[in-house]
Order: C-alpha cells, then structure tokens, then sequence
C-alpha cells in the first residue's frame, strides 16, 4: 500500500519570516545600545538584545514551523530585548516611576533579564526537537490510487442550537442586569474608557464568551458556503463579522482586541487558505487603526489625533514599552518589592495569586496579601491601588524560589504544543480556541502569572466546556 507526507496546516499560514531578520534586528539594537555615558544601571543594557541576537539564531526554531503563539512570542522577545533597550537609549533614560530603584536592583534586574531570555529560547528549542521527532512526517494509505484529503475543515462542527441558546442566556443577562452591558466599550462610542457603574462578574462573561461563540460560528458558516460555491464575499463577510467583534470589548484592554485579532486572523486563513494575503493585509492594517484610535485618541480622550499623538514622546514610548512588556526598570521594581516583602511569601500567597480574579473563588482569598499589592506597595508607596502588574519572573521566584526560573519554559512549552494543536485541528471552533490560548500565554509571559491564571479560569476552562458542547448533538 502506498503512502503520502501529510502537510501540516502551517503550510497554509507560514509568513516565512526569516530568523535573520530578528537576528539582525538583534544586532542593530545592540550597536545602538552601547553607551559609555549611559545612566549608572543602563551601562550594560546593550547585553539584552546581544544576548537575544546569539541565542536567538543558534537555538530557536524557526517561526514557520508554528502558528500565531509562537510568531506572537517572537515579537514580544523582539520589543523587550531589542526594541525596548533602544527606545529607553533614544530617550536619555528618562523611565520615570512613583518610586526609585537602585543601580543593584538594575543590574540584577538585566542578570534577571538574561537568564529569562536564555531559559525561554532554550525550552523552545527543546520542545521543537521533542515535537519534530514525535511528527516528522505522517503517513495515511493510499488506496486504490486514490489520494486521501487532507487538511480539510469541518465547517459543519458547530451546534447551532448551542449558538442559539448562549445567545439567548446573554439576551436574558442583558434584560435582567442591564448594567452588565457598561462593562464593555464599542471603539466609535462618543463616550470612552472604564465607567464608573460597569461591572465584571458572570453577567460580563457570559456575555463575552456568547460574543466569541457567535463570532467564531458565522465564520465557519460562511466556510461552509464558500465549500459548497466559491465566492469572495463570504471572506469579506467573514472579515466583517470579525472587525465588529473586535470593536466590540470589555472594559479599556487593547491587549485582548490584539489577542482575539490573532486568534481570528489564523482562523480565516485556515477557513479560506487561497485568501491569506488578502486577510492578512486587510485584518493587520485594520487592527492597527482599531488600536491606534483606541490608545492615541480614545484613552486620551480627544478625537483630534493630531492632539492624542502629542502625549506620545520617545520617553513615554519607552516607559510603555517597558511597563507592558517588563522592561528592566520593571524587573528592578520586581527584585525592590521581594527586598521589601520576601518574607511575607507562603503557600497562601500562592492560592491567592493563582484565585484572585476568580468569580467565586475570589472570596476566599481575599484576606491574603497578593504579589500584585505588594508590588504596588513598592511602587506607589500605599495601597491604595493596584493598577500595575508584577513581572511573571520576580513573581515565580517570590513564590517558588529558584525553581520560578523555569516557569517561563513551562509557558513557552505551552504555546508550542498547543500552537501544534491548532495546526492539527480541523474543528472551527477547536482550531481558535488552541490559537487564542496560544497568543494569550505568549502575549502575557512576560507580566504576571496572575493574568494567565485569571485568563484560564474565566475564559479558557469555561470556553472549553463549550467547545466540548459545542460537539455534542442535542
């Protein structure tokens, strides 16, 4: 009997990015970061992007070889080791906080840095090789001449009646607590940002999962159409329903417009393969208008750009880079607060960094000091509020101890297996949810294992369980 290779669903979304653009991008930044005149802690920052350049091109597996997490993960490597070091450079070191740290805390911090860097590229090149030996190839009979198809979809997995009834739950939400609806903003609202009366509880997800569901199913509808006769308006429509999605969102978070746009972009390209230039130039170029007009003239609250664009300067670039993806000023406010409150660190701190966000686990925990407030303690100098989010590494080794350095390999490990899922998927709805999990791990593996806890127990179990409805005839 004979056989066949079966290609991998990669082959339909490779971007076939080269490694030595990141490489050289690596490079660059290095030249650019080397100052004898630096600000005492800043001297040796240029080893950042080195580091990545070296490690980067000797050990980590090529971008095509996965889907959106791991192109995702790169990028954000990308901006902290090698993008954010130059802007911090450009703008004079001027990383302005509440509070200061000292040069001992920004030098450990870029030791702190390294060893992050170097643990993640290696973990990833490790689980490549464990992957690539595992499914090489594999191999399906041929019979009788006649080749089998292959990676096809299943546009037809979806119970409608599912659809149906959490839509009709989020109908009888919305009807029952009103308020529920001020927990989300729609970007050409003339009124933006957080309001004061929004909620976030059941009501708020309920809501946002029927809104996933929802989207995720009228894609695969018009999957199903264009199988049956090819026809370019269902990609528009399908692109349609996606950009309204994403314009529709809870609370003020750009990152999770970025997340779910990742997630549906493979997702389209998946449903419709001969199109991806077209979802990709349409989809990228309109994700970055949504996210300009969200964080130029929305979180400013202005509608004259020009007037939004005039807040941002190199130094305020910088100090969002380096809040957003843990930079090494952020790093030193991590290693400052376990100076301050290293002994304060228990199991108990643990359950409540793990259950904070919870919706009824919460309540449990809420007694216990958390890191993310003792972080801020550090930061602002009270507690008053907690807006900013402790960096995943200086949280793991609070909790853990030495072994926290390998928490962030668990979460490359992560996104490789399950960004291999999604290629081997051929379910809608199975397809975004292994992507959407994917980016979100890579996306936040940097800032806080409280965030991904969070992002598990009120999205990811929840929209698992109606995945595996979703499946089932009823």
């Amino acid at each position: 009997m004979k056989s066949l290779t079966v290609p991998t669903a990669t082959d339909h979304f490779s971007l076939s990015i080269n490694k030595d653009i990141f490489v050289f991008i690596g490079l660059a930044a290095a030249f650019l970061t080397i100052d004898p005149q630096a600000v005492p802690g800043y001297q040796w920052q240029f080893l950042l992007p080195l580091f990545f350049s070296i490690f980067y091109k000797l050990f980590a597996p090529p971008i095509k070889a996965f889907s959106m997490g791991y192109l995702v993960l790169n990028g954000i490597w990308l901006i902290r080791y090698c993008i954010t070091p130059v802007l911090i450079k450009i703008s004079h070191y001027q990383i302005r906080y509440e509070t200061t740290v000292s040069v001992r805390h920004l030098n450990m911090a870029l030791i702190l840095m390294v060893v992050e860097l170097v643990v993640s590229i290696l973990a990833s090149s490790y689980f490549y090789s464990k992957i690539k030996k595992t499914s090489t190839t594999m191999e399906l009979p041929v019979e009788q001449g006649k080749l089998l198809k292959i990676n096809g979809l299943n546009t037809k997995s979806m119970n409608p009646s599912l659809v149906l009834g959490m839509a009709g739950l989020s109908l009888l939400v919305i009807v029952l607590d009103p308020n529920a609806l001020n927990g989300f903003n729609f970007i050409f609202d003339t009124v933006f940002l957080s309001k004061d009366d929004s909620t976030f509880g059941m009501s708020v997800l309920i809501i946002a999962w029927t809104k996933i569901i929802v989207t995720v199913y009228l894609i695969e509808l018009f999957g199903d159409r264009e199988k049956q006769s090819e026809d370019k308006k269902n990609l528009w429509f399908s692109m349609l329903v996606v950009l309204v999605s994403l314009s529709f969102f809870n609370g003020t978070s750009r990152n999770m417009i970025f997340i779910e746009a990742f997630a549906y972009i493979y997702l389209l390209i998946r449903v419709f393969p001969k199109h991806k230039k077209s979802i990709l130039t349409i989809c990228l170029s309109s994700l970055v208008f949504i996210l300009v007009l969200v964080s130029i003239v929305r979180f400013n609250n202005t509608r004259n750009i020009s007037e939004g664009l005039s807040s941002y300067d190199t130094a305020h670039i910088a100090q969002e880079f380096s809040v957003y993806f843990e930079g090494q000023q952020n790093i030193a406010l991590g290693i400052k607060s376990l100076d301050f409150y290293g002994d304060k660190y228990t199991v108990l701190t643990l359950f409540k960094d793990l259950l904070e966000n919870t919706i009824y686990f919460n309540r449990f925990v809420a007694s216990i000091p958390s890191t993310v407030q003792m972080f801020n303690t550090t930061l602002y100098g009270h507690s008053l509020w907690a807006d900013q989010i402790p960096p995943t590494i200086t949280q793991a080794i609070g909790l853990l101890g030495a072994l926290g350095v390998l928490v962030p390999a668990l979460f490359v490990s992560l996104v490789l297996k399950l960004d291999r899922l999604a290629t081997q998927k051929t379910n809608v709805f199975g397809i975004f949810l292994a992507v959407f999990v994917a980016v979100n791990i890579a996306f936040f593996s940097p800032g806080s294992i409280t965030i991904i806890s969070t992002a598990v127990t009120n999205r990811f179990i929840p929209l698992y369980v109606l995945y595996k409805a979703s499946l089932t005839k009823f």
